[in-house]
């Protein structure tokens, strides 16, 4: 969970749609709550998230900073 919100790691040269089977969900569900992935034939590299709901419009931390630290993306 991250920021209130369920996310699962892919396996190495996992699909999303073996993900949407592994998690209950469906493969349009998870190309809408994750705007990097393209189709449901993607391969995912290991450790890969993959959120399984959609992701919260504020953050729900107590942290009111965040320094971005080397190699992080707006993913991350």
């Amino acid at each position: 969970v991250l920021n209130d919100v369920r996310y699962v790691n892919a396996q190495a040269n996992e699909s999303l749609e073996a993900i949407a089977r592994r998690t209950g969900t469906t493969v349009a569900n998870l190309l809408a709550y994750n705007e990097e992935f393209t189709d449901n034939e993607q391969v995912l590299s290991s450790g890969t998230r993959v959120y399984i709901q959609p992701k919260r419009d504020f953050y729900r931390g107590r942290a009111k900073y965040h320094t971005v630290k080397n190699g992080e993306t707006m993913f991350d």
